[in-house]
């Protein structure tokens, strides 16, 4: 999987920095060479350390694929989600803590991926977010009540008001990996940047530009692994300066990109 470049980085939105609340996306990447995984997460606002759980999700479903994948067998997904529920729920129960509390404390987010061969890649999801794959863009969601279904949420069974049938790892693109150029998966956060890239980022003389910069601008994948995180933060700050400006990012944003090297 050498031919593919990955660039990835994430930042807190305004409505959570005015507040002084975490950055509650969270991302990871697995990569071998036989397959590359990649998972976004988005913590949910009403719960109060959800950060937590995204981070400890990204990577636990990450790492289980992955393991998958290099065993050469075939992803049952069903599988994989009761993976990493039976360890999140090992976990809830030694917390000491009534259980419903812990699961709706720490880990209800929303979850975006990709397993990716060199023959074979599929994107994934559980809520909303969203995939692009080469010129065709998947928005999933928004919800209802802006109520996105979480993956945790089934280990709550009847005391959750959402469909259960919502609540699954289902995958939401498959097909050959062979002819994709450029791949990104993000939360939903990047709803802003999409709804803003013809305005000017605060405090500079600079658009904010559309997401296709971050698969055909050379300098993301280049030397400086902080640079997606840098150009989401120049974006999402408020200019406190002269003609004060808000921040463009009202969500925290996240996105994981993949390009084939030489087609750009």
């Amino acid at each position: 999987m050498d031919q593919w470049q990955l660039a990835a980085g994430s930042t807190v939105g305004r409505s959570h920095r005015l507040i002084g609340r975490n950055n509650q996306d969270a991302w990871h990447v697995l990569r071998s060479e036989r397959s590359i995984v990649a998972v976004v997460a988005d913590g949910c606002s009403g719960g109060e350390c959800s950060e937590v759980g995204s981070q400890l999700m990204v990577q636990l479903l990450a790492r289980i694929v992955h393991d998958v994948v290099v065993n050469g067998e075939v992803i049952d997904w069903r599988r994989v989600e009761l993976e990493v529920l039976s360890q999140i729920d090992a976990l809830v129960r030694n917390l000491g803590m009534p259980y419903a509390a812990a699961v709706e404390k720490y880990f209800l987010c929303t979850l975006v991926g990709v397993v990716m061969t060199s023959e074979q890649a599929t994107f994934f999801a559980c809520g909303d977010g969203v995939v692009i794959v080469d010129d065709e863009e998947l928005r999933l969601g928004p919800f209802p009540g802006n109520q996105p279904p979480y993956l945790a949420y089934q280990l709550l069974g009847d005391q959750s008001s959402i469909d259960p049938a919502l609540t699954r790892l289902v995958p939401v693109w498959d097909g050959s990996a062979g002819g994709i150029d450029h791949w990104l998966i993000g939360t939903d956060g990047l709803d802003d940047l999409i709804a803003q890239q013809y305005a000017m980022r605060p405090g500079l003389d600079v658009s904010v530009g559309s997401l296709t910069q971050f698969w055909q601008q050379d300098r993301y994948f280049r030397g400086n692994p902080e640079l997606v995180n840098r150009e989401l933060k120049l974006i999402g700050r408020d200019w406190p300066h002269t003609n004060p400006e808000p921040g463009l990012l009202g969500d925290d944003t996240t996105l994981i990109v993949g390009r084939r090297a030489g087609h750009f």
